[in-house]
């Protein structure tokens, strides 16, 4: 006897995914396909008729436009709009027909929709208790692959079923003003009545990671994350590094920089470092653009002295006092704090390496590749120097990409050895989380991120997922391949035939228990 489930409508519905999040890898032209997997799971305490089991992916874009668009009583001040569908029949109990039912998504799957023939069955039906295992799976396989019946038996019923995405897609956007988010719906179709559909939803998360295309690969050459930039003025030379042109909102952005005078008299006044965010919203169905700048002011963390590898962390608490005097590493730090430092540049040379820290995803977005919501990055680095001559300013603006915050670990680069040799967190004890030289993970730990690492975690269930997949693909290959030879030999293509039975018993689990593919 199926256990009875403790809830009044006699039935739930849930979509389970082997990974819940879709992680693009490269830029939005570059081929490549990526698999969304997952199964329907249906929970019934007393026998339902059905007439049809389908999944969709929906991807929607929604903006927000304070000022209005369209005239009169069409004004809208918000506008959202489908902008990726694929949708899929798992399996129909409908009238035979000579056409099999086939998704309407433009990508294939692995599990093709079923024919609506005498062949149909009524899903996966696994009882929850073990003892009555096999009898409910008999039950149920005399009861719909018998027959035409459209009826599903007490118990829990799987459906599996996979999509293919494109690299073109638009990644997950959680902009105030403007979102990009994708969900799944999975729709029970009943025959007429009070209630003749049972829906579920669950949400997907599009992420994009920067990735090498093959050419660079075959090539030998990949290419360089980091920017470097000369410049020679009369008065002074300056190489300025940016280690990293990708970055993840809430890490840390170590910047390099050396200074080499041409002439006496030579000062360094102040340094200012800038990360610009523009933000450009279009809709064309009503010809409608609009455009926002934001400067953020990068924070300080340390200062390192490339010359003899000494390092000076800023506290909150660092109190300058004029009578006493201060190190070159603390005037260092004065030119970041104001504009006339006037530190004198002399022979010595003027090798430091600024460690700042990028603002965290709650006022900084991450880079985007929709046309319609197109969120850019640039950083702005100003040096001025005072010599005999004049006033001089050196400018850097340059492009970088900031990923999303759950991508911290997910994508970092090597340090370089100078890096890697004056990294306090090799030599430091101190875990507290609350101090940034003692904090291991070296950036900011977001509620998104947490929540991001807690849904990758592998479990159980995930596995079983995989595990149910690739036993059902290698079922369905060794089954096929006979019927093929068979209808080739009588001069017919290979028909899609029905896959086979989705149950898993306890001597096939123990068995390929071996072979789990984790999430």
């Amino acid at each position: 006897m199926p256990v009875q489930v403790p809830f009044f409508s006699g039935h739930k519905l849930s979509i389970n995914m082997a990974e819940d999040t879709v992680i693009l890898r490269g830029l939005s032209q570059d081929d490549g396909t990526f698999v969304l997997r997952g199964e329907v799971e249906l929970v019934v305490t007393k026998p339902m008729n059905i007439n049809s089991v389908a999944v969709k992916l929906v991807g929607k874009s929604f903006t927000l436009w304070m000022d209005g668009i369209g005239s009169g009583r069409n004004t809208k001040y918000s506008y959202e709009k489908k902008i990726h569908e694929q949708d899929m029949v798992l399996q129909t109990w409908t009238a035979p027909t000579s056409i099999p039912i086939t998704s309407r998504s433009s990508s294939a799957s692995s599990f093709k929709s079923l024919k609506a023939s005498k062949e149909s069955s009524g899903g996966t039906n696994n009882n929850s208790n073990s003892n009555n295992n096999n009898s409910s799976n008999d039950g149920n396989s005399k009861n719909s692959k018998g027959s035409n019946s459209n009826t599903l038996t007490p118990g829990l019923h799987r459906w599996p079923f996979e999509f293919l995405l494109s690299n073109k897609l638009v990644e997950t956007i959680e902009d105030e003003t403007g979102k990009v988010f994708y969900y799944l719906t999975a729709t029970i179709h009943r025959p007429s009545g009070i209630q003749s559909k049972i829906k579920c939803r669950r949400n997907v998360l599009v992420l994009r990671t920067p990735y090498w295309s093959n050419n660079a690969l075959t090539a030998n050459s990949l290419p360089t994350t980091s920017i470097i930039s000369d410049r020679h003025l009369p008065a002074c030379d300056a190489t300025i590094c940016v280690e990293k042109s990708m970055a993840s909102s809430g890490t840390q952005f170590p910047i390099d920089i050396t200074l080499a005078p041409n002439m006496k008299n030579v000062f360094l006044e102040s340094i200012s470092v800038l990360l610009s965010e523009r933000r450009v919203y279009r809709l064309p169905e009503y010809d409608a653009r609009r455009g926002e700048m934001y400067d953020f002011k990068l924070r300080l963390l340390s200062i390192t002295n490339l010359s003899d590898m000494t390092t000076y962390t800023t506290t909150s608490n660092d109190e300058e006092d004029e009578g006493n005097h201060l190190t070159l590493e603390q005037q260092v730090r004065r030119a970041i704090f104001m504009k006339k430092a006037h530190i004198p540049l002399t022979g010595d040379p003027f090798q430091f390496r600024f460690l700042f820290n990028l603002p965290n995803c709650i006022d900084l977005n991450h880079s985007s590749t929709f046309s319609e919501i197109d969120i850019r990055h640039f950083l702005k680095l100003t040096i001025d120097i005072r010599s005999p001559e004049g006033l001089s300013t050196i400018r850097l603006d340059t492009n970088i990409t900031v990923l999303d915050c759950r991508l911290k670990e997910d994508y970092t680069t090597l340090p370089t050895y100078e890096a890697a040799l004056s990294d306090l967190i090799v030599d430091t004890e101190d875990d507290d989380p609350s101090n940034a030289v003692g904090n291991r993970s070296g950036f900011f730990i977001c509620p998104c991120y947490l929540d991001y690492k807690k849904k990758r975690q592998v479990s159980s269930k995930k596995e079983w997922i995989m595990m149910r997949h690739n036993n059902h693909q290698h079922n369905h290959d060794h089954n096929q391949q006979p019927q093929d030879q068979q209808n080739m030999n009588h001069g017919e293509h290979p028909s899609d035939s029905e896959p086979p039975s989705y149950d898993i018993s306890q001597s096939e689990a123990s068995s390929s228990s071996a072979h789990v593919v984790k999430a």
